[in-house]
């Protein structure tokens, strides 16, 4: 008898660095052109489309991609009902703290949310208290998230290595001020 063999895609797909560094691509992005630009169109798509085996679109235009993810720490916050809910959600990998990011993980978020609400200081990630504690927190931290993605690369969050450049003075101007040039993470 034979068998079914069903191949791990790849993800993202062959040649998909040719357009972007980035995974999972922005949903307007989700093919790479012929000439190494990402977008939608059928020009687009006619090369590396992420629709074949490695992202679907619902009809809301939500682009949900395979990726691969740490396992995320049972102890982020250090509140036991908000670390049940973010480690249950796996909210890490969902919004691109995935294995292939080489700079930002969801376990550092958590070492550092956790290191900055134990410094000797009024000043802290609120958490929550009384009834809706674990609301409260949780909104927090997503407001916190949301801006994160935002400043660290906009449509592509967590890319941009430490700082964004309005506009845009170099390519690698969020990657190092250095006179000569070296990015900070080399």
């Amino acid at each position: 008898t034979l068998s079914a063999v069903t191949a791990t895609p790849q993800c993202p797909p062959a040649g998909w660095e040719t357009c972007s560094s980035a995974w999972p691509p922005p949903a307007d992005g989700y093919c790479c052109s012929a000439t190494g630009w990402l977008g939608s169109t059928a020009a687009h798509c006619s090369n590396i489309n992420s629709l074949d085996e490695c992202c679907s679109l619902n009809d809301e235009g939500r682009l949900t991609c395979v990726t691969e993810c740490e396992e995320p720490p049972a102890v982020c916050t250090g509140d036991a009902a908000i670390d049940a809910v973010l480690l249950e959600s796996k909210i890490g990998c969902k919004i691109g703290l995935i294995d292939s990011n080489e700079i930002y993980k969801w376990s550092g978020f958590c070492d550092a949310l956790r290191s900055f609400n134990d410094l000797e200081s009024d000043r802290r990630l609120f958490l929550g208290e009384g009834d809706m504690s674990t609301a409260l927190g949780l909104s927090n931290i997503a407001g916190l998230l949301a801006q994160a993605m935002w400043e660290s690369g906009g449509e592509a969050p967590f890319t941009a290595c430490d700082e964004n450049d309005y506009p845009p003075s170099s390519p690698t101007a969020s990657c190092t001020q250095r006179s000569d040039g070296q990015l900070y993470h080399s």
